[in-house]
């Protein structure tokens, strides 16, 4: 080919059109659905490994800038990751013990707050009671029923006083887990 010829060195022309692309095949959607609950279930499963994973690489991005302005100042990203998470974890100690005496009192206030709540619910609810009774007394006259006794809820809770006691070790680890795992995604 010679530098000459100048037909030789032009592209060949722009005004063939494009090849169209071919759609993407989809599956059916029962498939689709059948993925989605596998996912789902998945990560329902395994959410006592997978979200202290996700907790920590969220605290990682959120202290990832904090860290390069320290590189900046010549600060090692060990020790700048060291002082991001101690910081971090100093932060939320401070808000727990400012938080903490406001939270009492409203705890020690709740009570007698519900019971001057009690009277302005019943007032609100008692336009829906009537409503019910009035369905009840339709349906039972359509249905030729008789009256029937009212179903009762019973709890079958135990409250069990050692079981904050025995869920204490497995919430200490989550969170030490959770320091853990921040502190490799942020190094």
């Amino acid at each position: 080919m010679s530098l000459a010829d100048p037909a030789a060195a032009t592209p060949p022309a722009a005004t063939a059109e494009p090849t169209p692309i071919a759609p993407r095949p989809r599956g059916p959607l029962s498939l689709v659905v059948l993925a989605i609950l596998a996912v789902g279930y998945t990560l329902w499963a395994t959410q006592d490994l997978v979200l202290p994973v996700l907790l920590a690489m969220f605290f990682a991005l959120i202290g990832n800038p904090i860290i390069r302005l320290l590189q900046r100042m010549r600060v090692p990203r060990f020790l700048a990751a060291l002082a991001v998470l101690c910081s971090g974890i100093a932060l939320t100690l401070l808000l727990g013990l400012q938080l903490m005496q406001p939270a009492s009192e409203w705890v020690r206030e709740a009570p007698r707050e519900l019971r001057t709540l009690t009277p302005k619910l019943q007032k609100l609810t008692k336009p829906v009671q009537e409503a019910n009774k009035a369905a009840e007394n339709i349906a039972r006259v359509a249905g030729g029923e008789s009256p029937a006794k009212p179903v009762q809820v019973v709890r079958t809770e135990v409250n069990d006083p050692y079981k904050s006691l025995t869920a204490t070790p497995m919430m200490v680890a989550s969170v030490l887990a959770v320091v853990l795992l921040t502190f490799f995604f942020m190094v």
